[in-house]
């Protein structure tokens, strides 16, 4: 199911700057306790980090992505896909790297 802004929902923001070079903050506010997940992803939807995992309360939370894998390594200039997922809800938004 599609996150909305609702009083049990999330809401994912557009990722600051966008599109960016060296780091980009994606923030995302939980209205109630939840189960997430943020990752992101390539554009051949290859997941390429995982930002946020576990249990979180009701609040606003931001994460900063440098542009690296799992492993560290940069990772190519291009479009990049993050997804929030918490309980059944979901949202996904496009941002840009540039080197």
């Amino acid at each position: 199911m599609v996150a909305e802004d609702g009083p049990e929902g999330l809401t994912l923001k557009q990722n600051s700057p966008n599109p960016f070079n060296r780091s980009t903050v994606i923030s995302f506010t939980l209205k109630k306790v939840s189960a997430i997940n943020l990752k992101i992803y390539n554009i051949k939807g290859k997941e390429i980090t995982t930002l946020a995992y576990g249990n979180y309360n009701a609040g606003i939370y931001k994460f900063v992505w440098n542009g690296t894998d799992y492993n560290g390594h940069k990772v190519c200039p291009g479009i990049y896909y993050y997804r929030l997922e918490a309980g059944s809800l979901y949202e996904t938004k496009t941002m840009v790297l540039y080197r």
